[in-house]
């Protein structure tokens, strides 16, 4: 389909473990194939026992941008979809088997792209409600509800400049820009402290 359609695509996959456990994956598809896949760090806490944890995430190049996928509940952990981004990723999707997509739900997607500075892609296989968004780090974004087809134009050397320009402007912030990794990282060593 990628080839066909010349576009890519990510596709959510439940994979056996050759036991009673599976690898929940999410595989990345371009024009040209599969360029790669990752394997869900954080299974939903319902499901721990049933699922392999991946221990990382990846960032892909391809001919749209540097892409990381996470998958469905790990929206609520902000630390992968920053360990994405600060890895350089501009688009983060999430392919997601929740049925309804909830104002919670559609609330971290959009926060994610915000304080990423980089572009949300979630879908799900919702047949109403909420079906897919497409979420901008400028706060804008584009839902999609019941099954077809959700698009939206995005500017990805306008997001790239985003990230590198303090002068942007009143109603933006570039939040990579201006973290304090000296002091999150001192932070992260302390909590890691017996």
């Amino acid at each position: 389909m990628a080839r066909e359609n010349r576009a890519h695509i990510v596709v959510g996959h439940l994979a056996p473990s050759g036991g009673h456990r599976f690898w929940n994956k999410a595989l990345l598809f371009s024009p040209k194939g599969l360029v790669g896949e990752y394997v869900k760090t954080t299974p939903y806490w319902r499901l721990e026992g049933d699922y392999i944890e991946g221990d990382g995430v990846e960032v892909f190049e391809t001919g749209i941008g540097r892409v990381a996928t996470l998958i469905c509940w790990e929206v609520w952990f902000p630390e992968l979809a920053r360990l994405a981004a600060l890895k350089g990723a501009e688009l983060i999707c999430f392919p997601t088997a929740k049925g309804h997509i909830n104002r919670l739900w559609q609330a971290l997607f959009l926060v994610r792209a915000v304080e990423n500075n980089a572009i949300v892609i979630m879908s799900t296989f919702a047949s109403r409600g909420i079906s897919s968004m497409i979420c901008c780090p400028d706060g804008s974004s584009k839902r999609g509800r019941g099954s077809g087809i959700t698009s939206a134009e995005f500017d990805v050397d306008r997001m790239r400049e985003i990230r590198e320009d303090e002068g942007i402007g009143d109603d933006f912030e570039p939040a990579l820009l201006n973290r304090r990794g000296s002091f999150l990282k001192k932070v992260g060593r302390g909590m890691l402290s017996p």
